[in-house]
């Protein structure tokens, strides 16, 4: 015979009519509701920036269940570039303003969402989380002209600079400036090493070389002003990755046959040594990214000395020091390129200024057979005239729970489901540009941005 017992009732969207239920319909009856009230609980929010005549930062949010509600626009202080989800489950969001040298703090969800403006260094732009301190977010200060920073580095007219951003995991406490160091000119992109001697590398494109940094929280000069090392490069470096399974640093040089230096963390007493460089790569890559395991170079880049342009991809084993098949699409331009989280593919934005080449695609190569690549199938999305276009990946664990893709030229975002179909698409406040996705209890889903991860424009 069933024991009864009385149960408080959950009310959500559903209304229990009688409280007082057998143990086992009233467990099943609970269940029901609280995974109905679940459903409908914010999981995500995906943050875009945008420019042209109308600008600031538009959100987004995704329940559990996949209902989407957008948010009023955040009017910025200027037109916004680098935006990032802070990766302390805070819920801040950082957008760089170049046009007023500012970092803003964001949280679409309170009322007054621009919740502090920082005053960092000429020209800010991109933002990435550093995987070895994830409570720091490294931003570029691109500089003037020719790279330098005369507002952080008035009295050195060759070196640009960096700033560390700290956020806490409490969202009471606002992100603040922990540091800023002056490098080399027109710094890039930046990749962290995640074991010992846990250094940092900025690339700088206004001179050509790769700043090293003490990144190490219990060393004496961590993040000190004084650099470990500055290392030539013989042309402009475009990004820098770090392998974990290799344990060096990895950074694409397009001049001559085009080539792949590598660094070495440990040579030179660890500040950082040139080793033997991949060479014979190709000259016309602009991404370079790292697969989850560390073992994998990926490269993706436009052809564009045709029109329409051609898509280019490429892979590169770093254990046996093999080129993958290179991958030549035409009438397409290649940009950013992110691989889910199980592991098994690598999603490709397609981009150009070329009028003639079609960029309303987002291309899936599975990855399963690195260094080569094979296509699985393209999406349709919306349309981009700029030369580089990047999206956001939501995804809990291994698990993929949804893509955004900002579509520059129709002024939308397109919503990609967790099997890469096109879901949903949303007109947003301007001509979209780089997202982020806060992740309710898991901090940045952005991916793409992370120092030594899937960075590297």
């Amino acid at each position: 015979m069933l024991v009864k017992r009385t149960i408080v009732c959950i009310t959500f969207l559903l209304f229990i009519s009688n409280c007082t239920l057998s143990k086992d319909e009233g467990y099943n009856q609970g269940v029901m509701a609280l995974n109905l009230f679940a459903a409908t609980q914010t999981q995500a929010i995906a943050y875009v920036s945008n420019a042209g005549s109308s600008f600031g930062v538009n959100a987004l949010s995704t329940t559990f269940a996949g209902a989407m509600n957008v948010y009023d626009p955040i009017q910025s202080l200027g037109i916004p570039t680098g935006i990032l989800a802070t990766d302390v489950s805070s819920g801040h969001i950082l957008t760089s303003i170049p046009g007023s040298n500012r970092v803003q703090v964001l949280d679409v969800r309170k009322s007054n969402p621009i919740l502090k403006t920082l005053n960092v260094g000429t020209n800010p732009g991109m933002l990435f989380v550093d995987p070895a301190n994830t409570d720091h977010n490294w931003l570029m200060n691109d500089g003037d002209g020719t790279g330098a920073d005369p507002i952080l580095c008035p009295s050195q007219p060759t070196k640009g600079s960096f700033t560390v951003i700290h956020d806490s995991p409490d969202p009471v406490i606002l992100a603040s400036i922990h540091t800023s160091i002056c490098i080399g000119l027109g710094p890039h992109s930046a990749a962290s090493q995640t074991k010992a001697p846990f250094l940092a590398m900025i690339t700088n494109q206004g001179d050509n070389t790769i700043s090293v940094v003490d990144n190490d929280e219990d060393s004496p000069t961590f993040l000190s002003s004084s650099l470990l090392n500055t290392i030539s490069l013989s042309s402009t470096p475009n990004g820098i990755v770090y392998s974990k399974y290799t344990n060096k640093f990895y950074t694409y040089l397009a001049s001559g046959s085009g080539s792949i230096a590598v660094i070495d963390p440990t040579g030179n007493g660890n500040t950082g040594a040139l080793g033997t460089s991949i060479s014979n790569v190709g000259t016309k890559y602009s991404v370079l990214k790292i697969d989850s395991s560390g073992r994998y170079l990926l490269l993706s880049g436009t052809d564009t000395s045709t029109s329409p342009n051609k898509g280019l991809l490429l892979g590169i084993d770093l254990h046996t020091g093999t080129l993958g098949n290179p991958i030549s699409v035409s009438n397409s331009g290649f940009s950013d390129i992110q691989e889910t989280p199980d592991g098994k593919r690598l999603l490709v934005a397609s981009a150009s200024t070329d009028p003639s080449t079609t960029t309303d695609q987002l291309y899936v190569y599975s990855i399963q057979n690195l260094p080569d690549l094979n296509l699985v199938k393209s999406v349709s999305v919306g349309s981009t005239n700029q030369p580089y276009r990047t999206f956001s990946l939501n995804s809990s664990g291994t698990s993929l729970l949804g893509v955004f893709v900002p579509n520059y030229t129709d002024g939308t975002i397109t919503v990609l489901s967790p099997g890469l179909d096109p879901i949903q698409t949303f007109t947003v406040g301007g001509n979209p540009t780089y997202t982020t996705v806060y992740s309710m209890g898991g901090g940045s889903s952005m991916g793409h941005m992370h120092m030594g991860g899937m960075n590297g424009m």
